[in-house]
């Protein structure tokens, strides 16, 4: 009975100190506590690649732009994909957070956000999609054109879920540099997925609806607004 009340003891023990230990590593994954971290990862060895993973760590301190600590973290053998909420440089490309995301494009992070699904929402979509500021978006989609132009032009035209390409929701958003860094990438002025309504449509829209609204519900709001201007057009024509 003692032996195994001992054993519960030490489990119990170690069950608690493990725990200390996520939070600890949490708490610098956000701050950026590189000293902590190290001692902390030492101690939860050999089992920090799984407290890495199922803490999300990684995208956490992309979330707060701590690149040290990504750059720890990776060491660890962090998986750099890890996608349960979208990857890491999915987080950092959103939250506009360049050096995270640069630390993270230079490990040959993926370039889509959902890299274990079908879907094809990129990198380029996060930073276009209105998360973050507009100066924001644009410094950071100038940090993708000056370092990492070659990587981006084989999904720079990939449509998100809802039929946009990223240079359709930067021109939602009216921002003319990220259109411009966009071209510059390689982008074409393809139409809205399964429309055939091009930027310049978009454009238009985006003058007479919130940028959001068109942006959340793609080209479901494209076709709906086409048709009420096509109907438009065809009253106009009967009482003409």
């Amino acid at each position: 009975m003692t032996l195994m009340s001992d054993y519960y003891a030490q489990n119990l023990r170690r069950e608690s100190f493990m725990d200390e230990c996520r939070a600890t590593i949490r708490a610098c994954a956000q701050d950026g506590t590189i000293a902590a971290g190290r001692v902390i990862l030492s101690q939860l060895s050999p089992d920090a690649g799984k407290v890495i993973g199922e803490e999300e760590l990684v995208r956490l301190a992309a979330e707060n732009d701590q690149s040290e600590m990504i750059e720890l973290l990776l060491q660890h053998r962090a998986n750099i994909d890890h996608d349960t909420r979208g990857t890491p440089a999915a987080a950092a490309a959103a939250f506009c957070k360049r050096k995270a995301l640069g630390v993270l494009l230079r490990r040959d992070a993926s370039l889509l956000s959902l890299p274990s699904t079908q879907s094809e929402t990129t990198l380029l979509h996060e930073i276009t999609a209105g998360t973050s500021s507009q100066m924001e978006s644009e410094l950071t989609m100038n940090l993708i054109k000056e370092e990492f132009c070659n990587r981006f032009d084989r999904v720079v035209d990939n449509f998100d879920d809802r039929g946009l390409t990223a240079l359709h929701q930067a021109v939602i958003w009216s921002s003319g540099a990220n259109v411009e860094n966009l071209l510059l990438l390689g982008a074409t002025d393809c139409p809205v997925r399964g429309t055939t309504v091009t930027t310049t449509g978009l454009a238009q829209l985006a003058l007479e609806q919130p940028p959001w609204l068109i942006a959340q519900q793609g080209h479901r709001r494209v076709e709906k607004y086409k048709h009420e201007v096509e109907t438009y057009i065809r009253v106009l024509g009967r009482l003409s």
